[in-house]
């Protein structure tokens, strides 16, 4: 007899493999970073700005309108309205804005009564019709002192932003007006815009040095909103003292309920 034979396979099994690797996994990074959108020019309402807390204000927004202000520089002033008015909160009760334009005359945009939404301001701005003519600064002043007189509520902060580009028609007017407006309390804030602004006018109606503020021209008057923004949040803030834990004018020779000793 033969012996059994063994079986044998005529090759081993070959575990399937790939041709080739796949030349870059499913998923890969790509070799440039995502380029972010970015739009050609800034947006009109600036990205970042300081916020008042809640609180009771009038504001008054006195705007130049005269003819040297160009077409773009009247709605570079109503951007900054609207822009400035956001960083407050606008209710009934909280900030109300009222804004007076002048130019040869004057014209209440938003009287304080209704300015009280932030709705309202823009309305009010969208509204608004360039005058043209001279720069009666006075007569604006005085219409935002008649404003803040009639309808400004008792014990509340009010503060006046005086925008213009150059320089009054009645400086000496202007000085005595704007005086008697800060004499009521109004905190007065002057925007000077361009090269025409006379400096001296602006100190003469503004309440310190550190209340003025410029911009070379209107285009760069959206950089100017954060600053005045901040310094309307600085003067609406409250003035009152924090109340002083009471203390006695001496202290005691020995504390209460000590222990004694007898001899």
């Amino acid at each position: 007899t033969s012996p059994t034979e063994s079986p044998t396979t005529s090759s081993p099994t070959v575990s399937p493999t790939t041709s080739s690797p796949t030349t870059s996994p499913t998923g890969a990074p790509t070799t440039q970073p995502t380029v972010l959108t970015t739009t050609s020019s800034p947006t009109a309402r600036p990205t970042a700005m300081p916020t008042c807390d809640a609180r009771a204000i009038e504001i008054v927004f006195l705007v130049d309108g005269s003819g040297s202000v160009p077409e773009s520089g009247w709605i570079a002033s109503q951007h900054f309205i609207g822009n400035t008015s956001m960083s407050l909160t606008i209710s009934p009760v909280d900030a109300r804005i009222g804004i007076v334009s002048f130019a040869d005359s004057t014209a209440v945009e938003l009287q304080l009564l209704f300015g009280t939404s932030q709705a309202s301001v823009d309305a009010a701005v969208s509204a608004m019709l360039q005058p043209g003519g001279s720069t009666a600064t006075a007569a604006g002043l005085q219409a935002v002192l008649d404003m803040l007189t009639a309808e400004a509520r008792s014990g509340v902060p009010q503060v006046v932003i005086v925008l213009t580009d150059g320089a009054s028609n009645n400086p000496v007017e202007t000085a005595d007006t704007a005086e008697a407006l800060r004499a009521t309390g109004a905190v007065v804030l002057a925007v000077g815009v361009g090269q025409g602004i006379n400096q001296i006018e602006l100190e003469a109606i503004a309440s310190s040095a550190e209340q003025i503020f410029s911009a070379t021209d209107y285009a760069d008057l959206a950089n100017a909103v954060s600053a005045v923004s901040a310094s309307v949040c600085d003067s609406a803030a409250p003035t009152s003292s924090p109340t002083a834990s009471p203390t006695t004018s001496s202290p005691t020779s020995s504390p209460s309920g000590s222990p004694t000793t007898s001899s």
